[in-house]
């Protein structure tokens, strides 16, 4: 039982922050985002194969090389 709430808490944050990335990439500097980018690609190497599409939207979010509104401010 322990197992199966932990991966659905699990999933859920992975949704959440899936959700979450264009707005959190948004606010980072693209020094930072690039940061981001390659932690995101190293735990998507050890994500199960359901999880694909959530990392790789994470990774589109924070692959971004433009700079406007909050990002700006960073720089």
């Amino acid at each position: 039982m322990y197992e199966d709430d932990a991966r659905a808490m699990h999933v859920a944050m992975l949704a959440a922050a899936s959700d979450s990335a264009p707005a959190v990439a948004g606010a980072l500097t693209v020094p930072q985002r690039r940061d981001m980018y390659f932690k995101v690609v190293r735990a998507a190497a050890f994500s199960k194969p359901d999880e694909a599409a959530r990392f790789e939207s994470i990774k589109q979010a924070f692959d971004g090389k433009e700079c406007v509104g909050l990002c700006a401010f960073g720089e």
